[in-house]
């Protein structure tokens, strides 16, 4: 049978063995993974993965199991345990799935011409990268280059009448040098990742990248102590917004454990900031037609020009 028939029969297997509510969480996929130093191929792995998540309800208790055999047999023992493991959990009417059988169409998320491009092919990427970046006279070695690409497809089904699946697929590569000066050596490495194949950048440009923050780091100058502007690169977003987006959650918000708490409509931040929630923009690198249950994306602001704005929920706890 096919996924989604396969995960409908999950669910109702569920139901006949005393489950009020279920939900089947189906993945299946490809990975294929190359590394090359020094012009010569050091990794080439692909493999292939698959499996089931269930989450079941028994009179308000949840519990959940998870199966990498997709055999009927497999799955119906496995439906069995999270049903008894729901015995020993805590009763919440806070417990519920979604029902919401809305769907966001998204584009750009599935490339078939990443799977279709010739392995030889990726491999003449990485060591043409690793050629340019040697070509940089402040370059002296390479650390090495490296190719990942992965696509699947993801099955929701839960007894509220809720069916999607989605396909996906990405790729990326990057290359990592060493600048050296005298007794000074330092690393530098730059990468890029696409939903589709042809969107990467070119060798050069990323061999370019990687070698100018390589020799970027030689002979460093200390500053002096100042106030002063400070200009920081995209790559660091992450970790200076970090402490925003863990205060967002809206578990840790009804636990009060976020120093967001009790912030709502109120001013956090310079007006220069606002931070957008976007599952749905086209060939987002982590964009869907839905979540992890099932629920449509959405493009949710949560800082406005310095206000927040709102928290990030699943259905228990938005509930």
């Amino acid at each position: 049978m096919d996924s989604r028939t396969l995960a409908e029969w999950i669910v109702k297997t569920c139901l006949k063995k005393g489950a009020d509510g279920a939900e089947v969480y189906l993945e299946s996929g490809r990975q294929l993974s190359l590394a090359v130093r020094n012009g010569e191929i050091e990794t080439v792995q692909e493999a292939a993965t698959g499996g089931a998540g269930l989450r079941v309800f028994v009179q308000g208790r949840m519990a959940f199991a998870a199966s990498n055999d997709l055999s009927e047999a497999a799955l119906a023992d496995a439906a069995g345990r999270a049903i008894a493991f729901a015995g020993s959990m805590t009763a919440d009417r806070s417990n519920v799935l979604p029902d919401d059988a809305a769907e966001t169409p998204v584009e750009g998320l599935y490339d078939p011409e990443i799977a279709a491009v010739p392995l030889e092919a990726k491999i003449a990427l990485l060591k043409t990268a690793e050629k340019e970046a040697l070509k940089d006279p402040r370059i002296t070695k390479s650390a090495g280059a490296r190719y990942g690409e992965g696509e699947g497809e993801v099955v929701i089904v839960n007894s509220n009448g809720v069916a999607k699946s989605a396909k996906s697929a990405a790729c990326s590569y990057g290359l990592s040098v060493v600048a050296e000066k005298g007794d000074q050596k330092s690393s530098g490495s730059k990468s890029c990742g696409r939903r589709a194949y042809a969107d990467l950048k070119p060798p050069a440009a990323i061999a370019a990248e990687a070698a100018e923050k390589a020799a970027g780091m030689l002979d460093p100058k200390m500053v002096k102590t100042q106030r002063a502007a400070v200009i920081f690169h995209p790559d660091v977003a992450g970790a200076l917004l970090g402490g925003i987006i863990g205060a967002i959650n809206g578990e840790r918000v009804l636990q009060r454990a976020s120093f967001l708490a009790e912030k709502l409509d109120r001013k956090i931040a310079s007006d220069l900031l606002t931070i957008i929630d976007d599952g749905t923009m086209p060939k987002g690198p982590a964009s869907s037609p839905f979540d992890g249950e099932g629920v449509a994306t959405a493009k949710k602001v949560i800082v406005d020009r310095g206000v927040l704005r709102g928290f990030l929920y699943n259905t228990i706890v938005a509930r």
